[in-house]
């Protein structure tokens, strides 16, 4: 169902819709490097991963500009995202669909930002060059939320990675069991799934994160076709692009911390036997020296038909 509000839904002006880009990823997948890459295109608004501000009911600060941001602060405001995490939460609960559609439609009117899409909406009345806004929370229910409003022509992308290296990247930075990693991403594996094939197929694209890495312009040419962009060479070098965005990878953050001159920690991936790549991309394979083949083995049981389909041996 598509919302109309007569206050904050006025008519853009623009011949096609605006295309909000949603990300469907497991965490650890190189998410924030895809976002930064597609983000680094002059048509394209990485917005980083939004969901956060909701969750954690802070106040929205980019991760690069912080208390002032000419994106954050003047086209949404943080008021808005406190009012945001309230119509996240009144969309997914209880079963009573009827009553609560009733219930939004009302407050809609008075509350503006608690309708689906407003704050895609917001920016792209701010910011009207925009062609494509990405939106990388990678949660299903925040998509799905989001996606009701019809004003806005709504892909998806599914990115996908080795599923050993994502169990070894839980492992090396969180404290939980193996079992309960290898758990934890195959039960989110299959929920992405079948979200992702449950979507109309010209909605969606599937992408690798090794092909991402090894061949970032055909990979990137791909994409840009899919959002129905012309390919910019620019977005090879996404760590000297100005970007506005919320949350995301460290490991990513400090090279381009690194990149721009700001401080970081002493995280460098040249010279580094594990990865392997060239420019700003590093194929992470440290998963080869960190499982042990009992663990290897361990795991093959689940994740063997994953390997299979996704071409991972």
């Amino acid at each position: 169902m598509g919302y109309e509000d007569p206050v904050i839904y006025q008519k853009i002006d623009r011949v096609s819709k605006p295309i909000v880009a949603h990300l469907i990823a497991s965490g650890y997948s190189g998410s924030t490097l895809l976002t930064h890459f597609l983000g680094a295109h002059s048509d394209i608004l990485n917005l980083g991963e939004v969901l956060e501000a909701h969750k954690t009911n802070r106040d929205c600060r980019c991760v690069y500009c912080n208390e002032s941001c000419e994106i954050w602060d003047l086209t949404i405001g943080r008021k808005g995202f406190l009012r945001n995490v309230n119509a996240f939460f009144f969309a997914n609960f209880g079963r009573l669909r009827r009553l609560k559609r009733l219930a939004l439609g009302i407050l809609g009117q008075i509350f503006p930002d608690l309708l689906p899409g407003a704050i895609y909406h917001k920016i792209f009345r701010s910011q009207p060059h925009l062609k494509v806004v990405l939106d990388g929370s990678k949660t299903l229910k925040w998509s799905n939320w989001q996606s009701r409003n019809a004003k806005f022509d709504h892909r998806y992308i599914f990115l996908v990675r080795d599923f050993r290296a994502l169990v070894a990247s839980r492992q090396r930075k969180l404290n939980e069991s193996f079992a309960e990693s290898v758990s934890i991403i195959q039960r989110r594996y299959r929920n992405n799934e079948a979200y992702f094939e449950a979507l109309p197929k010209e909605k969606r694209m599937m992408v690798k994160y090794e092909d991402l890495v090894l061949n970032p312009e055909r990979t990137g040419t791909d994409l840009c076709r899919f959002l129905g962009l012309e390919y910019e060479t620019e977005m090879e070098d996404y760590p000297g692009s100005r970007q506005h965005i919320l949350g995301g990878s460290m490991t990513i953050m400090m090279r381009i911390n690194d990149n721009q001159g700001k401080d970081s920690n002493d995280l460098k991936f040249s010279g580094k036997e594990s990865y392997k790549g060239s420019g700003n991309f590093f194929l992470d394979e440290r998963w080869r020296s960190e499982l042990s083949e009992a663990r290897l083995s361990e795991m093959k049981t689940n994740t063997e038909a994953f390997s299979r389909k996704y071409g991972y041996q």
